[in-house]
């Protein structure tokens, strides 16, 4: 009896919801019942639109480039439909890192801006965790509103060796060639990159014999980006992008040195003209110049001495016992004198780095005045101003005064006929003295075969 006594008395406190939260619940349940699940709404959708209009086919093949080992029909089976979607990030990636071939562990950043105008929003972020779930891909985990997207990198089970595979998704296709179109009319408005870009569009390449010398090098930093360059010129898949540097980064200068030997325009082929000595240590001497005016010490007017004659590394070399290496040499002293943090001790510790300090010393005090503030401002300024010479007074002269000239730019080099040479290098060599009143060495002729 008591414990029926207390479940009434308990039933009996229960409020009763009032007539406004009544009325409330049963127009939620009328709204319920007017939505039907994602399935009829898709049926009826169709129904009511029975002859949808298929995407317009591509003009083009529009192709990615991923990694080789990276097989979609593994991946769960509710993302096999978004196979165009995963290729599209991972080719961005992979294009990424080849931009920064000299450090392999960069994550690049990719905006999801960037992402949604060829993904529907509502997948690009679940493709982008499906490929970190399965290890293609790993994330920095490092974002700031409004300066840092998100940095990806593909991870080392997938690094190496590329295939291309063709986009299937008509739309998605049409979108990007809309795009490169776009970006060709706004390269071709500006003075001196629309004839750049214009005789970059009329190069042509002997794939058989490129590839053929690429995979017997011994000296190829990474054959398998080499290879996937030379596949995009064949193909007529042109990339030029300008840095913040001011750099020009076109399919050119992703290929390695002993595949350049292999490409021409209009059956002819071309010679690398001019090819400026230690060309960034050249402009980082004339802001060691500029800086110190008349007050140079000794060493720093030794040091300007021979890199103007193009002979600093030879010297360094001799000093190191380093042998006859000099792509490594060159690549190390980069790393550790110019590039590096000096802060980090394995950098200043270096053998290079305390052989440098001990020849030039005052040189290097100024490479660390020039890094107080971030390490990486020195190698921007000495990039910066390499690029704004080649481009903006060398390559603007030629267009204007000779359109008739082939100019295919390697950062510090141009490519060009054999009978363009003299007057390539006449013209580099007169900016150089109107602008820093200097003389640096170029390098001979190399002709393409």
């Amino acid at each position: 009896m008591d414990d029926n006594l207390t479940q009434r008395r308990r039933v009996g406190k229960v409020r009763r919801p009032d007539k406004a939260c009544l009325k409330a619940l049963a127009a939620e349940g009328r709204r319920r019942e007017r939505l039907p699940d994602h399935r009829k709404r898709a049926k009826a959708w169709r129904a009511k639109v029975p002859n949808r209009p298929k995407a317009r086919p591509a003009d083009k093949p529009v192709f990615f480039s991923v990694p080789a080992e990276y097989d979609h029909s593994k991946m769960p089976p509710k993302f096999r439909l978004r196979v165009d979607d995963a290729h599209y990030i991972l080719s961005l990636l992979v294009e990424g890192q080849q931009s920064k071939h000299h450090d392999h562990g960069s994550y690049v950043p990719l905006q999801a801006t960037l992402l949604r105008k060829y993904i529907a929003p509502r997948h690009e972020a679940s493709v982008k965790r499906m490929l970190v779930r399965e290890k293609v891909i790993e994330c920095d985990g490092v974002f700031r509103v409004g300066k840092k997207a998100m940095g990806y990198r593909l991870t080392e089970a997938y690094t190496g060796k590329l295939r291309r595979i063709e986009c299937g998704s008509a739309t998605m296709a049409n979108k990007i060639l809309e795009w490169r179109r776009a970006r060709d009319a706004e390269i071709d408005e500006h003075e001196p990159d629309g004839h750049l870009f214009k005789w970059l569009r009329r190069l042509k390449i002997d794939l058989p014999r490129a590839v053929h010398a690429i995979r017997e090098s011994h000296v190829v930093d990474d054959p398998h980006l080499s290879l996937n360059a030379c596949e995009t010129i064949a193909n007529a898949e042109w990339e030029y992008k300008i840095c913040k540097q001011r750099r020009r980064h076109t399919n050119v200068t992703r290929l390695d040195t002993v595949a350049r030997d292999h490409l021409s325009i209009d059956g002819v082929p071309l010679v690398n003209a001019a090819d400026i000595r230690n060309s960034q240590v050249v402009f980082f001497a004339i802001m060691l110049k500029e800086a110190r005016g008349d007050a140079l010490s000794e060493d720093e007017r030794r040091f300007i001495k021979r890199t103007m004659k193009g002979k600093i590394y030879d010297d360094l070399m001799a000093l190191a016992g380093w042998g006859h290496d000099r792509r490594r040499f060159k690549s190390d002293f980069f790393t550790y004198v110019f590039y590096a943090d000096p802060v980090k001790r394995w950098n200043a510790g270096h053998p290079l780095t305390e052989l440098f300090a001990r020849r030039f010393p005052n040189v290097y005090r100024f490479i660390l005045e020039r890094k107080r503030g971030g390490h990486e401002r020195l190698p921007c300024d000495m990039q910066r101003a390499e690029a704004e010479f080649m481009i903006e007074r060398v390559c603007l002269r030629l267009a204007r005064q000779h359109p008739h000239v082939p100019l295919i730019t390697i950062h510090d080099s141009i490519l060009t006929y054999q009978r363009h040479e003299e007057l390539v290098r006449r013209v580099i060599m007169e900016e150089f003295r109107k602008k820093y009143g200097i003389r640096p060495a170029i390098s001979p002729p190399t002709v393409t075969t």
